[in-house]
């Protein structure tokens, strides 16, 4: 079935930055302030893989997943691990991670933190914890995930992804599953992700997208979103969180959305410009709505700058037809 939203030519295909190194390793400052070429995916050296058996098409467009994202595939890593209680830290401005297999957590406590091309497996509450009071992550092209009842929490809250500040970062073109939330984010430009495969345990509240109160400002653009955890530990694929104060400047704009109680909480009753665009809903983990207890709750359509526009169902009974909340 043709779908009425149109989508900029450039999101066609996805294509995939390689990074060709000779050595894999943690370079501290070795950037000279300049992040390396990773967050498009669009330049020389660029190859495509091929499309994964849990590929998600519609019309021809590709959403992020398992072929698409997380570390390139062929590319020798170094081998490190990190103690359980302080994670591998990074605590030296412009230090770039490149292309390492870490057993353990990552812990930037810097400025301009280039985290790229790796596997982490967590054996913590965190696989990366991105400190108050520092700017500039970049997290890009790695496959993130955790062993399950390891931590100090034995399983409990852990989070892929999680600033406990509000210093921008850019997340983009991971694999993260294993965690009770993939990304955590106040500030900053989520983008071209597949987060899946969210842990359940006793008391969890899951979603793929957590975003918090008080930053300045978030994008989700493109990242397929798929919480398929049990009704008893679920809460959205994106929660935009209406309990944590007034939101304000967040655009969701053509991802793909699956499962958890209401698949998108919209901000509540105070938050302003929320821009909900272009958005695929997804009836392939709770049907017929998306998730269990509906699609979307808290949106406050009539509040200052609030727009919802070209949401559509991406597959299911309704497949093609719109959206709303």
């Amino acid at each position: 079935m043709k779908c009425v939203q149109t989508r900029p030519s450039a999101w066609r295909s996805i294509a995939l930055f390689v990074l060709t190194a000779s050595t894999a390793s943690v370079h501290a400052g070795s950037n000279d302030g300049h992040a390396p070429h990773p967050l498009h995916g669009i330049g020389t050296g660029a190859a495509v893989r091929a499309p994964q058996a849990d590929t998600i098409f519609l019309d021809g467009f590709e959403w992020p997943n398992a072929g698409t994202t997380g570390a390139p595939r062929g590319l020798a890593l170094t081998n490190q691990s990190a103690p359980m209680n302080t994670g591998l830290v990074i605590a030296v401005d412009n230090t770039v991670v490149d292309a390492i297999n870490l057993s353990g957590w990552i812990d930037v406590q810097a400025n301009n933190v280039v985290i790229q091309n790796s596997i982490i497996t967590s054996n913590n509450w965190w696989g990366i914890k991105y400190e108050s009071g520092y700017t500039g992550l970049k997290v890009v092209r790695n496959t993130i995930t955790s062993v399950a009842g390891l931590g100090p929490d034995n399983g409990g809250y852990d989070y892929g992804v999680s600033p406990l500040g509000n210093g921008s970062m850019e997340v983009a073109y991971n694999d993260i599953s294993g965690f009770k939330d993939a990304v955590d984010v106040a500030t900053g430009n989520v983008h071209d992700n597949y987060m899946h495969d969210l842990s359940q345990f006793t008391g969890a509240h899951t979603q793929d997208v957590y975003v918090w109160c008080g930053g300045s400002g978030v994008t989700l653009l493109h990242n397929t979103m798929l919480n398929q955890t049990a009704q008893v530990y679920s809460t959205a694929a994106l929660y935009v969180a209406p309990d944590c104060g007034s939101q304000n400047n967040v655009t969701v704009q053509n991802n793909w959305l699956a499962g958890g109680s209401l698949v998108l909480y919209g901000g509540g009753s105070t938050a302003t410009d929320i821009r909900v665009l272009d958005n695929a809903f997804s009836t392939a983990i709770w049907s017929p709505d998306g998730g269990f207890n509906g699609t979307v709750g808290y949106w406050s359509g009539g509040n200052s700058g609030n727009v919802w526009s070209g949401n559509f169902w991406g597959d299911g009974p309704n497949v093609g037809q719109p959206v709303t909340p």
